[in-house]
Parts: C-alpha cells; structure tokens; sequence
C-alpha cells in the first residue's frame, strides 16, 4: 500500500456485528505512518496525498485486524474529515 497514516477506533464490525479496536490504514494529508485517533487534526506537508481542502471530505481506507468474531479480514473502510479533523470512521461490506 506504500506510504500511509491509520486512525484507531472502536467499531462493530460490518459481517457480524463484534465491537473491537480497529486500526484502518488510509492515504490522506502527510502519508508518513502518522497515527490518530477520532478528533485529531490530519498533518499536511511533506508526502501529501489529496488536496488540503476547507470543509467536508472523505477518503476509503482498510482495517489492518481481522474480525474477533466471524474471522473476515480485509474489510474495507471510509474516514471522514471534517475541516483537517477526523471525524468518524465507518466499516463497510
């Protein structure tokens, strides 16, 4: 996946429903192994990807665990960002 930044947070997992820690890689302000957590503001400079924009924006992601429950890995994510501030994150199908 080359350079990237990952978000912690607990979230139930889409298949079965198990709420866990997650860690969900995404490729969005300074890509450099940054990690966050919901609330924080995103860092810009250096190896960007994406554009630094004001408002509204979200970007697709990937849990790097597999589900405690049901055992499914690779599950897809999105990160949402709110003026540079991470906002929520969402597992999907």
């Amino acid at each position: 996946m080359g350079a990237f930044n990952t978000v912690k947070a607990e979230l139930p997992c889409p298949y079965c429903g198990q709420r866990q820690q997650w860690t969900v890689q995404f490729k969005y302000g300074n890509c450099w192994q940054f990690e966050y957590q919901i609330g924080d503001k995103l860092r810009w400079g250096g190896n960007e990807k994406g554009e630094n924009t004001a408002g509204r924006v979200r970007t697709d992601g990937l849990a790097e665990e597999s589900c405690k429950g049901c055992s499914r890995d690779f599950i897809n994510a999105a990160v949402y960002f709110s003026d540079n501030i991470i906002e929520k994150v969402e597992l999907n199908t």
